[in-house]
């Protein structure tokens, strides 16, 4: 029997532009069809390394999963999509080869892993109000550009920067003459060291070169304040909007992430080393071997509620709960966890060489009591 681990990410929202709407839950993330479509394709999984008993395992866990987050969101008034399905069939390690893989049983592989996110409509009204704001942000963000292009071009056009511009070419041209009219004078005072010579040449080019450079230093400055005003109105534009994503975002929708047996599990929020990020509170979650709470002080960016590299987590929501049901080894340097029967998974016999105890945890209702079972 094989040992089955949920981990369960709850991108909590308390905290994307065209009129022809990519699906029915525009502005929210839309489904991933083509993903779960291809979890769904057993013949192709097939061909990538599935058996029928993993095949099947996948249908429950979608199933469970399915009807769980439906009831939830039927007791509450909410609606609820499966938005993206992520699962792979081949050999889980580098050391594991293809064939080899292929010709081991069912009840010698490891667990097999699989990622399913539901997204939770929790506010309908704060959606729709959404979706106008994007559709409004549209005409806003092309007016929005088209007054930064017309700032800046009349930046070019200014009669003061020009002058600048002007003067200082007509001071460097000076410099040059000049040097270029006693070079030969200033080679003989050089062999001759003639020092007064000498320092009355260094006189006038430096008396040239500051000039030059003072109407450069004003010809920046110019070009900077000018700029300043429709950078400053641009820079603006950009702080609402990632203001006014998050607060719908995270008014409207909840994005609950299920990993199933997983290899490695974060916290959802990482460090810039991606060293993921200890919750600051405590959940009390029965059956939960870990249940925590991280509340992000980072304050929403434009990218915020796009998703990360993962591709079902978001970059950086307003709060993430992790939940972990199993056993765990000790977190590692990174912070992460691994569960307990992915200790040994280090050589293909140890991986590969015996038959593996397997629990089912499912979640049954809201508040989230677990039931053990055998999957057979």
């Amino acid at each position: 029997m094989k040992k089955f681990f949920a981990v369960l990410l709850l991108m909590y929202c308390n905290r994307s532009f065209s009129q022809s709407f990519p699906c029915t839950y525009w502005p929210a993330p839309c489904p991933n069809s083509t993903s779960i479509e291809q979890a769904d394709d057993g013949p192709q999984r097939k061909q990538n390394g599935a058996i029928d008993q993993t095949l099947a395992f996948t249908r429950k866990m979608r199933n469970q999963l399915t009807d769980f987050m439906q009831k939830v969101a039927k007791q509450n008034g909410w609606r609820v999509y499966e938005l993206m399905e992520d699962v792979f069939d081949g050999p889980p390690f580098q050391f594991i080869g293809f064939d080899t893989w292929e010709k081991t049983p069912y009840e010698k592989r490891p667990p097999a892993s699989d990622d399913i996110t539901f997204i939770l409509i929790i506010n309908t009204d704060s959606l729709n109000q959404w979706k106008n704001w994007r559709i409004q942000l549209q005409s806003e963000s092309e007016n929005q550009a088209n007054a930064y292009v017309e700032q800046t071009r009349n930046v070019d056009n200014d009669p003061l920067l020009k002058a600048y511009f002007d003067s200082a070419q007509y001071f460097t041209k000076q410099r040059t003459d000049y040097s270029q009219a006693h070079e030969k004078q200033h080679l003989e005072d050089l062999k001759a060291n003639n020092k007064k010579a000498l320092a009355e040449y260094e006189r006038v080019e430096k008396s040239l070169m500051d000039i030059s450079d003072a109407y450069i230093k004003k010809y920046k400055d110019r070009q900077s304040l000018l700029y300043e005003n429709p950078s400053k109105s641009f820079n603006q534009f950009n702080d609402n909007r990632a203001k006014l994503t998050a607060a719908f975002t995270e008014g409207s929708i909840v994005l609950i992430h299920f990993a199933i047996n997983p290899y490695q599990v974060n916290t959802g929020i990482e460090d810039g080393n991606q060293r993921s990020l200890n919750p600051q509170y405590t959940l009390r979650v029965p059956g939960a071997s870990y249940a925590g709470l991280f509340l992000n002080k980072k304050s929403p960016y434009n990218h915020a509620y796009e998703f990360n590299y993962k591709g079902y987590l978001f970059n950086s929501p307003a709060a993430v709960a992790t939940i972990l049901f199993g056993t765990y080894q000790p977190k590692d340097s990174y912070n992460n966890y691994r569960p307990k029967f992915a200790k040994s998974f280090t050589t293909t016999a140890n991986t590969l060489g015996s038959v593996k105890a397997k629990n089912v945890t499912y979640c049954r209702t809201w508040h989230c009591t677990w039931k053990e079972e055998q999957t057979r």
